[in-house]
């Protein structure tokens, strides 16, 4: 089932600058399509997926529900904003170059440390 792109279209142009402050097409992670389509439709798309806006087409509550993981994503904007979803809020891995500290340990002597 292909979503026509009209069912989802709005006026402003969607932005998120949190994630992608250089935009969507300089940042690698989507086509130029994509990123059109994120840009022209992704105003509406979120406000479905935050529950800001109530779906008024078929397609609208089909989008839902592949958000929700109860059908799978077939057309391509339910393609790109399962991916942006995806790139969006899975969490951060990150990593420390130094090992946490020893409870109680005491790094004053010199007892580990050996000649070289």
């Amino acid at each position: 089932m292909q979503a026509n792109f009209s069912d989802f279209s709005c006026k402003r142009a969607f932005f998120d600058t949190k994630h992608y402050p250089r935009g969507f097409n300089r940042s690698g992670d989507f086509s130029m399509r994509e990123a059109q389509l994120l840009a022209n439709h992704g105003v509406l798309l979120n406000e479905l997926t935050l529950g800001k806006a109530t779906p008024a087409n078929a397609a609208q509550e089909r989008l839902l529900k592949v958000v929700q993981g109860e059908v799978p994503a077939e057309s391509l904007l339910e393609k790109v904003w399962v991916k942006y979803l995806q790139k969006t809020t899975r969490p951060t891995i990150r990593y420390s170059c130094s090992a946490p500290a020893s409870e109680g340990g005491d790094y004053s002597s010199d007892e580990a440390v050996g000649d070289y």
